[in-house]
C-alpha cells in the first residue's frame, strides 16, 4: 500500500521539453519551469480542477499501468490471474462514463457575448492600444473573461444596471484588466532586442489572449473567497512569469500528472477498502492483529507530510499534509472519487471499531482485551490523521 502511494510523488518531476529555437540552457529551462509550476500554488489557482472527460481519464489510468503494472510478458501462464495495477473495473468505478454533477464551476459559454455588451458601459482606452487595435482589444477582453469568471462576479454582468454596487465592483475589474495589459506591453517594449514596437506588442496581446483561455478554461470551487485585487495580484503574477506557449504547456502537463497522483493514491485506499470489507466471496480480514497491522500505514497515506524528491532533497513541507494536496488543477470527478474513497475507509474503520467494542464486551477473554485495545489505538491514530 505505502510503495503504491509513495510513487505518486514520483510522477511530480517530469520536465516539459525545451522548446525548439530557445536560447535558454537546459539547466534555465528547467529553473524556469519550476517557477511556472509555482504559479499552481497561488490563491487563485489553489482551488481550481482542469477539466477532463472520460477518455482522458483512461488514457492516463493506462499510462499508469504501462509504468507500474505487471508487465505484459508476466501476466501469462503461471501468473495470468495477476491483476493490474489500474484494471477496467477500477476505473470503472471510480471514473464515471457520465458527466456526473459537480460543485465546480466551469466559465458559460455565453460569458463573451455579455463582457462585449458590458463594454459598452465601461470604457478604457489603452495607451498602447493603437499599436495592434485588433489584438489589443482581445487580449483585453479574454483578461476580462478570466478575471471576471475567477473574481465569481458573473452575477454582475446581468444585474450591474440595477445595483450601483455591483457596478462599481465590474468597473475595478475592467480598470484592473487593462493596467495588466498596459504593464505587459509595457514591458516587451523595454526590451532591446531590435523588434519593432509594434511586432512585440502584437505577441505580448497573443500571448495574453491564449493565457486568459487557459486560465478561462479552468473550473473553479464555489468554496473558495477571494477578492478582486488578490486575484488580480495573482493573474500580474502568473503573466509575467509565462513568456510562450510552452510555458502553458507546461502548467497543463503539471495538472496532467495530479490525475496520475490521484489514480495512484486511489488504488491503496480501494485496497485498503477491500481488504476491510471483503470483495465478492472473500469476507475480508478478521483477525484483530491483522487489522491492526492494516491500520499503522493509514494514517502516513492519508495525511502526507511531505514529499521527497527522487533525488534525494530534502522535504517540502508545501507538498503535502493531506491526501489531496499536491494535486494542482485535479479533475473534479477523481477529487470527488478520492474524497469518497476515504469516507468509505472510515465509514469501514468505524464498522470494525464498533464489531471489536462489541465483542470486547460480550467476551471474558483477556486475550481478546488486550488485541481489542491495542487494535483500537491503532485506529484512533486514524481518526486523528482524518
Amino acid at each position: 500500500t505505502i510503495i503504491v502511494e509513495d510513487a505518486a510523488g514520483d510522477q511530480a518531476s517530469l520536465q516539459t521539453e525545451k522548446p525548439v529555437g530557445s536560447t535558454e540552457t537546459i539547466s534555465e529551462w528547467n529553473s524556469r519551469q519550476a517557477e511556472i509550476r509555482r504559479c499552481l500554488s497561488y490563491p487563485v489557482l489553489s482551488m481550481v480542477a482542469g477539466r477532463t472527460n472520460h477518455e482522458d481519464l483512461q488514457a492516463r489510468a493506462k499510462s499508469l499501468n504501462q509504468t507500474y503494472g505487471l508487465p505484459e510478458h508476466l501476466r501469462n501462464g503461471h501468473l495470468s490471474n495477476t491483476p493490474s495495477l489500474l484494471t477496467d473495473d477500477f476505473v470503472r468505478e471510480y471514473v464515471p462514463q457520465q458527466e456526473v454533477e459537480s460543485d465546480f464551476a466551469s466559465c458559460p459559454l455565453d460569458i463573451q457575448d455579455k463582457i462585449m455588451k458590458a463594454d459598452e458601459t465601461f470604457v478604457f482606452s489603452g495607451s498602447f492600444a493603437s499599436l495592434c487595435q485588433v489584438e489589443y482589444q482581445d487580449a483585453r477582453r479574454s483578461l476580462l473573461v478570466a478575471l471576471v469568471f475567477h473574481c465569481g462576479l458573473l452575477r454582475h454582468l446581468e444585474r450591474f444596471s440595477e445595483e450601483p454596487k455591483l457596478k462599481g465592483e465590474l468597473e475595478s475589474v475592467w480598470r484592473l484588466s487593462s493596467k495588466l495589459l498596459e504593464d505587459g506591453v509595457r514591458r516587451a517594449l523595454a526590451q532591446q532586442d531590435g523588434v519593432n514596437n509594434r511586432d512585440k506588442a502584437r505577441s505580448v496581446c497573443i500571448l495574453y489572449r491564449r493565457i486568459a483561455s487557459f486560465l478561462k478554461d479552468l473550473e473553479i470551487s464555489p468554496e473558495r473567497d477571494v477578492e478582486i485585487e488578490a486575484v488580480a495580484g495573482d493573474f500580474a503574477k502568473i503573466l509575467s512569469v509565462i513568456s510562450c506557449e510552452a510555458d502553458i504547456d507546461c502548467l497543463r502537463s503539471e495538472m496532467s500528472q495530479s490525475s496520475k497522483r490521484a489514480f495512484l493514491r486511489l488504488v491503496p485506499i480501494h485496497e485498503i477498502f477491500t481488504l476491510l470489507t471483503g470483495s465478492g466471496d472473500d469476507p475480508g480480514i478478521k483477525s484483530l492483529v491483522a487489522i491492526e497491522s492494516l491500520s499503522v500505514g493509514i494514517p502516513r497515506l492519508l495525511g502526507r507530510a511531505y514529499s521527497v524528491s527522487r533525488k534525494n532533497e530534502l522535504p517540502t513541507s508545501d507538498l503535502g499534509g493531506h491526501y489531496l494536496s499536491n494535486l494542482p488543477g485535479l479533475s473534479s470527478t477523481l477529487r470527488s472519487s478520492l474524497v469518497t474513497g476515504v469516507h468509505k475507509v472510515f465509514k469501514a474503520l468505524s464498522s470494525v471499531a464498533e464489531n471489536a467494542i462489541t465483542k470486547r464486551c460480550e467476551s471474558a477473554e483477556a486475550e481478546v482485551t488486550v488485541w481489542t485495545d491495542s487494535m483500537m489505538l491503532s485506529l484512533l491514530a486514524c481518526f486523528c490523521t482524518a
